[in-house]
């Protein structure tokens, strides 16, 4: 469902990608996370890996999108998050 989610959103702004590209950037942000989880502390690094590579730098390289329109992307999603973390 978030891949759909976030290809809809990537699409919208310009996106060349295809939906396999969404998933692949997808499952490469989260694998850290899911094959090091066991290790202590690693979840916050692994978060960090993942926002990044999903919401900034995979949007640049497989959707073919500016710096900018990625960076207003990112801000725009992180701040949802925040924004959906103080409401619960």
């Amino acid at each position: 469902m978030t891949t759909i989610y976030l290809h809809a959103i990537l699409k919208a702004v310009g996106g060349k990608g295809s939906v396999k590209n969404t998933l692949m950037m997808i499952a490469y942000g989260d694998a850290p996370g899911l094959l090091f989880d066991y290790i202590p502390y690693f979840a916050t690094v692994a978060a960090l890996w993942a926002a990044v590579i999903q919401l900034f730098m995979d949007p640049i390289v497989l959707h073919k999108l500016s710096l900018t329109r990625a960076s207003i992307i990112f801000s725009a999603l992180i701040g949802l998050g925040i924004i959906e973390i103080a409401l619960s």
